[in-house]
């Protein structure tokens, strides 16, 4: 695949130019989020590029929707050093007053006091608000999730990309009750968001790259040639990982940095996202728009529990990769080309590159992604059972230093 999709027919834009044409008056495209990305462009893009999505076949714990999740859950409010407060029982949170809420402080011996923290607030702004599913009968049922793929929703974010301009970044959530216990090492926790970010070029058609969150900084950017699409639809595949729900782009065991339990993604329960996706719209710095019914963006609390072993995370607006993924793991620039390295060769001498394709002290070419140069320094990726490590950023005009198990190769841009 080269990263374009076929052109879906979207009736309402083409209604809308229409009714200008007829009534020959001025047509202003409707930006309701004021993100300066029109709102059928915004849907087009969702729609082009909804994800086929494949739990795993022994998943336990299922995606949900935030409604769903929020009629039964309580909404508290944590004090350090102090007893936690109630604050809402179930089945008073909601999409209204998730966010209508305030609460003091704690001072001096455990007493109230200061100004009224509200629930809900400026982007990236947190507090100390949070979600917790009951300890009753319907514990494990609200852990488990939406038994029934007809049921899942995911949500999306649309948005100007960052660090490209007139590129499109298209960002796929997906909110889960419960992340369940990695291997017997801990990680369980309440309240996930889990997202994929596709970036598309300004045809609106083509993907450049494809973002796909894992744990803590361990996601990654994979081009659109390294993608899988699917063979009906042309879209590309999410694989979730079980219990930990991070995001893959193939089916297969993951292996994460020693002593972590690796994921493992698989053929499992099946949902096609196209007409399931909900636009929330937009809350940032720049604007706070929420779309009608998805209120709960402006949330500012934790989405799960709290304690001495987990955090049930903050909600997408109230993280860094909601406004960028490259901010939340500090990749280099992307460069929109593959490179081709050479490896091996006579230990410690590094292997000299060059364009026209000769080798020099035995090395092996091997052909390097352009997502390898989305990499923070220190991660790695896997090519052709190779590992190789970022070692140092890499500008459009300069070199990148990566290593391989295998030896030493530079990449070099030209």
């Amino acid at each position: 695949m080269n990263g374009i999709l076929p052109k879906p027919i979207r009736p309402a834009a083409a209604m809308l130019v229409g009714v200008c044409v007829l009534a020959a008056v001025p047509c202003h495209a409707a930006d309701v989020d004021g993100d300066d990305i029109e709102d059928a462009v915004e849907a087009l893009l969702i729609d082009r590029f909804a994800p086929i999505y494949y739990l795993h076949p022994d998943e336990t714990y299922k995606p949900a929707t935030t409604h769903w999740y929020m009629a039964r859950v309580d909404l508290r409010y944590h004090h350090e050093s102090c007893s936690d407060h109630g604050i809402l029982e179930k089945p008073d949170v909601n999409d209204s007053t998730i966010g209508e809420q305030f609460h003091q402080n704690t001072q001096a011996f455990c007493i109230h006091g200061g100004d009224p923290i509200q629930s809900s607030g400026t982007a990236q702004v947190q507090s100390q608000y949070f979600l917790q599913i009951p300890n009753d009968d319907q514990e494990e049922i609200t852990r488990a999730g939406m038994p029934n793929a007809s049921d899942w929703q995911c949500y999306a974010h649309v948005f100007w990309s960052p660090s490209h301009p007139m590129h499109y970044d298209v960002q796929y959530i997906f909110f889960y009750p419960y992340n369940g216990n990695l291997g017997g090492l801990g990680g369980a926790h309440e309240g996930d968001h889990e997202h994929v970010t596709v970036r598309v070029a300004s045809d609106q058609e083509t993907i450049q790259a494809m973002y796909f969150s894992a744990h803590d900084g361990e996601g990654r950017w994979y081009g659109a040639d390294e993608l899988v699409y699917d063979a009906e639809t042309g879209r590309p595949v999410v694989f979730s990982a079980q219990d930990s729900h991070a995001s893959y782009p193939y089916a297969g065991t993951w292996q994460r940095p020693f002593p972590l339990p690796d994921d493992h993604t698989g053929y499992g329960q099946k949902k096609d996202f196209l007409g399931d996706v909900v636009n929330v719209g937009e809350h940032s710095l720049l604007s706070s728009a929420p779309s009608v019914g998805n209120e709960w963006l402006l949330y500012s609390g934790h989405w799960g529990e709290l304690g001495p072993f987990y955090d049930g995370p903050y909600g997408p607006a109230f993280q860094a990769w909601f406004v960028q993924d490259d901010v939340a793991n500090n990749p280099p620039p992307f460069l929109p080309f593959d490179h081709y390295v050479k490896k091996g060769g006579i230990p410690g001498i590094e292997c000299l590159f060059d364009f026209n394709g000769q080798g020099t002290w035995g090395c092996q070419w091997v052909k390097i992604p352009y997502a390898v140069s989305h990499m923070p320094p220190g991660h790695h990726l896997n090519v052709r059972s190779d590992v190789y490590t970022l070692n140092e950023p890499t500008t459009l005009t300069g070199n990148m230093t990566i290593t391989s198990y295998g030896g030493p190769a530079t990449i070099s841009s030209p």
